[in-house]
């Protein structure tokens, strides 16, 4: 038959079981550390919903309609507000035509202008063009002002299809860019500290963006996916700190269960 507690059972003995669970509190937060949370959410958009609201388009017309956000035209810029200025930037990117520029700026400054149109005045972004990745800054409405880091692969073709980017940037202007999941890029800059806008430039309508998800801590282990009906991204933090809370979390059980045994 199984026990019936009562606020007197709570204080019956020295190692009652109120007094294991703050036992075990106090061992998790000043032995281990608490463990580790997901990041805040500062805003994010897959388009499953079929429209682009909170986007406003500056050159040329814009659909939601294939649950990603694409230009109906020759060509698109749109730009959705975005004051964030360090944590991570995570977005996919599809590409049919490597010829074609692709920009998207992770930080931007208004007003937006230049050519083609709907550039940032300053700002930083990933540029897709050619056979290569570059991490820019952008002042004065140029998104090549000064390349701060490039990757390259084989050919141009090889940067068609979908491309899965994760930017972090630290407090201090330290920026590390995965690819794919790969880390790729990392470098340093801090001629910009504030940002108004999150940019997406489409060449001759030759790209769509998904999934665009904003943090405002680093996460390195975000996995991005796509498939046909959208791309779909979920937050996280490293593995090694979940590793940590889990190994700490079973260590902090068993001396529960001695304690309890013992009673």
């Amino acid at each position: 038959m199984g026990e019936t507690y009562t606020d007197s059972t709570w204080s019956k003995t020295p190692w009652t079981t109120m007094t294991v669970v703050v036992t075990i509190f106090l061992i998790c937060f000043i032995g281990l550390g608490p463990l580790p949370c997901a990041a805040d959410l500062i805003w994010s958009d897959n388009f499953n919903d079929g429209d682009f609201d909170g986007w406003t388009p500056k050159v040329g017309l814009f659909t939601a309609e294939n649950y990603m956000l694409e230009p109906t035209g020759s060509l698109g810029a749109a730009s959705h507000t975005s004051t964030n200025t360090s944590g991570t930037w995570s977005f996919s990117v599809k590409r049919t035509d490597a010829t074609e520029m692709t920009f998207v700026g992770f930080m931007g400054t208004l007003p937006v202008g230049g050519i083609p149109g709907g550039i940032p005045k300053t700002g930083y972004g990933i540029l897709f063009q050619g056979a290569s990745y570059k991490l820019v800054e952008v002042a004065d409405f140029n998104p090549q002002h000064s390349v701060i880091a490039t990757y390259s692969v084989g050919s141009a073709l090889d940067m068609e299809g979908w491309h899965h980017i994760n930017v972090t940037r630290s407090q201090q202007g330290t920026f590390n860019v995965f690819i794919n999941g790969t880390w790729r890029m990392v470098g340093t800059d801090t001629s910009v500290d504030t940002s108004d806008v999150f940019v997406f430039i489409s060449g001759h309508g030759k790209s769509a963006l998904d999934t665009v998800v904003v943090d405002d801590d680093i996460l390195t282990t975000r996995i991005t996916t796509t498939d046909t009906t959208g791309a779909d991204s979920q937050g996280g933090f490293p593995i090694e700190l979940l590793a940590i809370g889990i190994g700490g979390a079973v260590v902090v059980i068993i001396i529960a269960l001695v304690f309890i045994k013992r009673k």
